[in-house]
This record gives C-alpha cells, sequence and structure tokens, in this order.
C-alpha cells in the first residue's frame, strides 16, 4: 500500500506531498485509536470476568449460609414438629400428659411441644391487631364474665388467638378439633399449657373424634 503510494508521488508536487502526510498522519491516528479502543474493550472485559467471579463467590457463599441455616432450622423444628415412630403408636387418649403447673383437662399430641407453639401463636397475633385491641380494650371490664362457650373449629394459630381472646373477656373454654387433618399439635399443644381444655390432635380417628 505505501509502495503504491510512493509510486504515485510526483516529485516537486507540494500538494501530493502534502496529501500523502496528510493520510499517513490519519492512518497513524486511526491505528492509535483502533489500538486504544481494544485496550479499552480488553480491560472492560477482564473487569466484568473479575466481577462476575466476585459475584459467583458472593452467591455460592450465601447459599452455603442458607443451607447451613436451612439445616439447623430443620434439625432444632424436628423436636417440636418431627415424632418418633413409638410416640406415633400411642393415641393421645392413652396418655397421661400434665402442664407445668399440674393442670390436666386437655387431651393434645405432645405437651411438651408448647413452647413452639406459643412461638407461633405471637406471629398470628400480629397478623389479627383487630382481635388483638379488642382484647386489650375489653379485658378489664370481663364482658363475657360467666359465659360457657364451646368451640369445635380448625385448631390453628389464629383459631388460639380468638380462643385466648374470648378467655381474657370472662368466658369459660373448652374447644376440640373439626378436622382430623387440620390441626397444628403444637399450638393445641400451648393452648393446653396455658389452662385451656383443648381436645385436638392430627390424626383423629372416628372413634376419637366423638370420645
Amino acid at each position: 500500500m505505501l509502495a503504491k503510494k510512493l509510486l504515485s508521488f510526483k516529485p516537486g508536487s507540494a500538494e501530493n506531498f502534502d496529501n500523502f502526510h496528510d493520510s499517513e498522519k490519519m492512518k497513524n491516528t486511526l491505528d492509535e485509536s483502533g489500538e486504544q479502543a481494544y485496550r479499552t474493550r480488553a480491560g472492560r472485559k477482564r473487569h466484568s470476568v473479575q466481577l462476575d467471579k466476585k459475584l459467583t463467590q458472593q452467591l455460592l457463599s450465601m447459599d452455603r449460609r442458607s443451607s447451613t441455616i436451612s439445616t439447623g432450622t430443620a434439625d432444632s423444628l424436628s423436636s417440636y414438629t418431627g415424632s418418633s415412630s413409638d410416640e406415633d403408636d400411642i393415641s393421645p387418649r392413652e396418655k397421661s400428659q400434665r402442664t407445668a403447673k399440674g393442670f390436666s383437662d386437655f387431651c393434645v399430641k405432645n405437651i411438651d411441644h408448647a413452647a413452639f407453639g406459643r412461638r407461633e401463636i405471637e406471629i398470628a397475633e400480629q397478623e389479627m391487631p383487630g382481635l388483638v385491641a379488642l382484647r386489650r380494650r375489653a379485658e378489664a371490664d370481663k364482658p363475657l364474665q360467666g359465659a360457657k362457650i364451646i368451640g369445635c373449629t380448625h385448631i390453628t394459630a389464629q383459631t388460639a388467638v380468638l380462643v385466648e381472646t374470648l378467655a381474657a373477656l370472662g368466658a369459660s373454654i373448652r374447644w376440640c378439633a373439626c378436622n382430623i387433618y387440620s390441626t397444628q399439635n403444637e399450638v393445641a399443644a400451648a393452648l393446653a399449657e396455658a389452662g385451656y381444655s383443648i381436645y385436638a390432635w392430627k390424626g383423629e380417628t372416628e372413634e376419637d373424634f366423638w370420645w
């Protein structure tokens, strides 16, 4: 390319010399710009790769921590929700259970799971501010004093909030499960530990239901 330009160059022509000089200068400028652009792109690519590696390491680290936490949580919950085969073989009707205060007018799967059930109830209270506000407002007046309320519903944390609200307003409570599959055993244990006559456990037979 350069040889052709030199051959076509006419000596003594200042204009040709200037044109040749300008074209070579522009070519050098373009070459330098292209090289600089290439270096910039390469630098960005290396930076991007480094960021990708850093993000990948962070995600892997978070995943390992999450896995560890999940495993620990599952292990801690197993003491509440998991039941041994020996425990499953024994009907709650055949167990003799008492609360820490000696109360025994109840029948639940395992009274020892009451602490976990209490946490479930406290979470449900945060989702039911209206009922909790009613309890606080009328608790001192005891508008249900002397009332005897017997309920047969699903035994869940939300039901427990209702039961404890009725009791706080003065009512005497007895409660049982209406469904053999929906009962939360830990919540039932928490209600029993609080001194309520509760008869409910998951997996009741028809005979258990009418007992």
